[in-house]
């Protein structure tokens, strides 16, 4: 099985790959492949190779451009440390919410070069794609704890949305009504989706 050598886009289309829909928000970015991701290819079409990977099951067709694709071999999936880990969330603060996103640098060659981070692409980047990429995955991963046990980066996850325990006192997230990558008090982040009557979990991710 080929392995991405470097960072890719994946669709979800092959058509209109750069249209807003009535939220500002680019709906045709499936995710970003990062290098060592593993895929087989299913056909060609137009300038897209059709592909599938076990490391995100689709029941929709996935796309990349084949001008993009470079492989090379496996890399062995290790998360970076926690303090590193942190710096990374810290030092994306400011990057603007992209649907799809998990790249923050993005793709300049490209008509609109995603350069941003959905609310899960913040932490699948930041981890090396050591975590799973969408909230429902996360909502079942790793080990369910409770808030007193809270540590730093800890999840608070719903269908939907995910929210990354900073510190012991942060909570950092990428939302697109906010703007992308924000830092809030963890207590009264919270303390607000409990308002909101979320139905969420606290899981600690193994990673």
């Amino acid at each position: 099985m080929p392995f991405f050598q470097k960072p890719i886009p994946i669709f979800n289309t092959t058509k209109k790959l750069y249209e807003a829909d009535d939220k500002g928000l680019i709906r045709s970015l499936e995710m970003v492949a990062l290098p060592g991701f593993p895929f087989k290819e299913l056909g060609h079409e137009g300038p897209f190779t059709k592909i599938t990977s076990d490391l995100y099951p689709s029941k929709e067709p996935l796309y990349v451009l084949k001008s993009m694709v470079v492989t090379g071999r496996p890399r062995r999936k290790r998360s970076p440390s926690t303090t590193k880990i942190q710096e990374r969330l810290f030092s994306l603060v400011g990057t603007p919410y992209v649907w799809g996103g998990n790249y923050h640098k993005g793709f300049p060659d490209l008509d609109n070069p995603f350069a941003g981070v959905d609310c899960t692409g913040l932490l699948y980047e930041v981890t090396e794609g050591a975590t799973p990429r969408n909230s429902t995955w996360l909502f079942s991963s790793g080990q369910i704890v409770k808030e007193p046990d809270l540590r730093p980066l800890d999840i608070i996850v719903w269908p939907g949305h995910i929210v990354i325990a900073l510190d012991e006192t942060r909570a950092i997230e990428s939302h697109h009504e906010r703007g992308g990558v924000i830092v809030r008090d963890l207590k009264e982040r919270l303390n607000e989706i409990k308002e909101e009557k979320r139905d969420f979990r606290l899981r600690r991710l193994l990673f």
